[in-house]
């Protein structure tokens, strides 16, 4: 596994990074929260190789990260309601659960017909992103079973005997501690927090009775 440090002016990592990700490999990225696990959403090898390396059930497929709405707008469905909330909490620590598009591979969602997308606040990842020019994987980096990592150093140590390897650690030192996003399922009238986080439910209803 490659090292690749993550500085201030990194325009050619994230352009390495983008093409490591179109050819297939998987990549150990920083992000707002935790240390994540990437490979592009639109390639079912990667994909499938991606389970594999998490030991993870396809069927519950993988959340995915965006660089703005309008991404998010060509794999699910977003009306103009949904659209004001995502202003309002994009970038940052909000996973929306939105109805699929055909448009995404069926291998990312775990053939489903819903999407949990994020949009990250972290400039290295939206620049990935936006390079590459399609939407991501958005899993933690642990393996199964182990805890979330936080530092490069405790990524690499996870994965150095692991048999199925990440191709690109893109080292960012050690991440500050905040919470995990939280998830809210936004497909119908009100929302329905999946798992809590860094916001509250009280937050996300002012913020959708905003966006009506």
């Amino acid at each position: 596994m490659q090292t690749l440090r993550i500085t201030e002016h990194h325009e050619e990592a994230v352009a390495h990074s983008a093409l490591l990700l179109a050819e297939g490999n998987i990549l150990l990225i920083p992000t707002d929260t935790v240390y994540g696990l990437a490979v592009d959403a639109f390639n079912p090898e990667a994909l499938t190789a991606l389970f594999a390396a998490k030991a993870r059930n396809p069927a519950k497929g993988f959340p995915l990260f965006v660089s703005s709405i309008k991404m998010a707008r060509r794999i699910a469905y977003v009306d103009r309601q949904k659209e004001e909330f995502l202003k309002k909490v994009w970038p940052g620590l909000v996973t929306v659960v939105l109805h699929a598009k055909d448009t995404i591979p069926k291998t990312a969602i775990g053939g489903g017909a819903t999407v949990a997308l994020r949009m990250p606040d972290h400039r290295f990842v939206l620049d990935v992103i936006e390079k590459l020019g399609r939407p991501i994987t958005g899993t933690s980096a642990n393996i199964s079973g182990k805890a979330p990592v936080r530092s490069a150093d405790e990524a690499a140590l996870q994965w150095e005997h692991a048999e199925t390897r990440p191709t690109l650690l893109c080292d960012a030192g050690v991440l500050p501690e905040r919470p995990p996003s939280v998830i809210v399922d936004i497909t119908g009238s009100h929302p329905i927090i999946v798992r809590s986080g860094a916001m509250t439910k009280r937050d996300l209803d002012r913020m959708l009775a905003i966006a009506r």
